[in-house]
């Protein structure tokens, strides 16, 4: 229960922070997986251009087959030249469509930073001295140069996880298509390392906490011996 109100409550800081990129951010997650697919397909192509060079006459497999039926609705001729062709076409696809996902991963990176300096300067000068005379000297550098930087990189990674995602599904057909026991075997080791390796997860999760705060603490103490 409480990790579901954790989970919701991500979901709630995401959407007051990045509401308003709603539509970029949808597009820049349809560009990456879309991207991710691409590179998918064009890698499990080499299976049946390996049956050609092999001097196999036709691919029994599931993906050889497939490619073969989207060459015949596309009413391309299925050999090796114009699979090759097939696959360098897929991979400047994904090129594209990844430069693009970057393209507005960045503007929405710049355009949150932005905004986001010029709330907190402007919530800062707007404050009574009172306030601000509680506050210590370095934590406001430390938010503008540092934390909304980091803030902004949620975008990058979530840019990554579709592309991820994509991959993830494409290679796990093909490795079904290959065995369906090595398949069984890679999803068991991969989930034995997750919780293996959990505990380091928590444990750099508590190391982060810390350094924002020292980072703080060091910044207030540069600031506060530099004004004397």
């Amino acid at each position: 229960m409480n990790a579901i109100r954790k989970i919701g409550n991500l979901f709630s800081l995401f959407r007051q922070a990045f509401g308003e990129y709603a539509w970029s951010i949808a597009l820049m997650a349809a560009l990456n997986f879309l991207s991710g697919l691409l590179e998918g397909i064009g890698v499990t192509a080499i299976i049946p251009l390996f049956s050609f060079i092999g001097g196999a006459t036709k691919a029994n497999d599931t993906i050889s087959l497939a490619i073969a039926e989207l060459f015949r609705f596309l009413h391309l001729p299925y050999t090796a030249k114009f699979l090759l062709f097939f696959m360098v076409a897929l991979f400047l696809s994904k090129a594209v469509f990844l430069f693009f996902s970057q393209q507005i991963t960045a503007k929405i990176m710049a355009d949150f930073e932005e905004r986001t300096r010029s709330m907190l300067l402007r919530i800062t000068f707007a404050a009574r001295w009172p306030f601000l005379s509680s506050q210590k000297v370095g934590h406001l550098d430390q938010m503008l140069t540092t934390e909304v930087v980091a803030s902004s990189s949620i975008l990058y990674y979530l840019s990554g996880a579709a592309l991820v995602s994509a991959n993830l599904i494409i290679y796990s057909i093909l490795v079904l298509n290959i065995s369906t026991i090595i398949a069984l075997l890679a999803f068991i080791s991969g989930a034995c390392i997750f919780f293996v390796f959990l505990p380091l997860l928590t444990k750099t999760k508590i190391v982060s906490i810390d350094m924002v705060r020292e980072n703080k603490r060091l910044a207030h103490f540069a600031n506060e011996h530099t004004i004397g």
